[in-house]
C-alpha cells in the first residue's frame, strides 16, 4: 500500500525540517514508485507541487526543499496497485484544479464507478476518481471533501486533501497517525519515531501519537484536527478484495 504525510502548521508555522522528512521517508518505505508532494502557496493561493517516478531518480529531498518553507503540505509516496506506475501523470498527490488529493487503498471497478457519477477519468489510475469526484461538486469544503469519501466507499483506504487552503483527512480502515507539537500538526500513514511502538486505534500511542478515527472525516486547520463528520461504517469485507 502507498503512504501519506502532511503537516499543518498553528499560525502559519512551518515544520519542523528533520520531522518533515522523517515522515517523507516512512511514508516512503510504503511506496517506492512515485513521491510527490503539494503545498499552498501563499501568495498566489494555489497548490505548488513535486512528483517524480522511480525512473527519473527525482529524490524526496528535492520536494522537500521546496515545500518546507510552507505551513499547509500534503505528500504520498506510491505503491501502484493499477494504471501505470511509471506515468508521473499517475503520481499522487492528484491535482484537479483547485483540489490535491493524496489517496492510500484501492477502488475496485473505478472505471464503472466514474461513470456511474458522471465523471471523467484521465489515467489509469483508480485515485483519480476521488479528485474528480471533489473537483465537480458544487458543494462547500465539507462537502466537496465528502464527495472525495464517497467516491471511494466501500473500499478501505485513507486519504489526505486539499480544498483551496483547506485541508482534510479520512481513513476507513487503512492507517492514518497524527503527532501535535508546538508548531502544528503532522500526519503519516504510521508512526515515524525511531524506536517507539505504536497501539492501534488511538487507545494508548506511544510518543503522543493518535490514529485517527476510523469513518470519521477530519478537517486540519490552524495546526489542529477538528471532527466534522462521522460516516456510515460500512466496507466490503476482505475476502472480496
Amino acid at each position: 500500500m502507498c503512504g501519506l504525510f502532511g503537516f499543518s502548521g498553528k499560525g502559519r508555522s512551518r515544520p519542523d525540517q528533520d520531522i518533515l522528512r522523517d515522515i517523507a521517508v516512512n511514508a516512503r518505505r510504503r511506496g517506492t514508485d512515485a513521491f510527490g508532494v503539494v503545498w499552498l502557496n501563499r501568495s498566489t493561493g494555489e497548490h505548488s507541487s513535486y512528483k517524480t517516478v522511480r525512473e527519473d531518480h527525482g529524490s524526496i529531498q528535492q520536494g522537500l526543499d521546496l515545500a518546507d518553507s510552507n505551513d499547509l503540505i500534503i505528500g504520498h509516496a506510491r505503491l501502484a496497485t493499477c494504471g501505470d506506475p511509471k506515468s508521473l501523470l499517475e503520481a499522487h498527490p492528484f491535482q484537479r484544479e483547485n483540489v490535491s488529493l493524496a489517496h492510500n487503498g484501492w477502488v475496485m471497478g473505478h472505471r464503472e464507478r466514474a461513470q456511474e457519477l458522471g465523471l471523467k477519468l484521465t489515467t489509469g489510475c483508480d485515485s483519480e476518481l476521488l479528485a474528480a469526484a471533489a473537483s465537480q461538486c458544487k458543494g462547500d469544503f465539507h462537502e466537496r471533501a465528502q464527495a472525495a469519501v464517497n467516491a471511494a466507499l466501500p473500499y478501505p483506504f485513507a486519504m489526505l486533501m486539499m480544498v483551496d487552503d483547506r485541508a482534510f483527512a479520512f481513513r476507513s480502515r487503512n492507517p492514518l497517525v497524527a503527532l501535535e507539537n508546538e508548531e502544528g500538526v503532522y500526519l503519516c500513514s504510521t508512526p515515524w519515531a525511531r524506536g517507539q511502538k505504536f497501539t492501534t486505534h488511538g487507545r494508548a500511542p506511544a510518543g503522543g501519537f493518535v490514529e485517527l478515527a476510523p469513518f470519521t472525516l477530519y478537517e486540519i486547520t490552524d495546526g489542529k484536527l477538528v471532527k466534522i463528520a462521522t460516516l456510515e461504517e460500512k466496507l466490503v469485507p476482505m475476502q472480496s478484495w
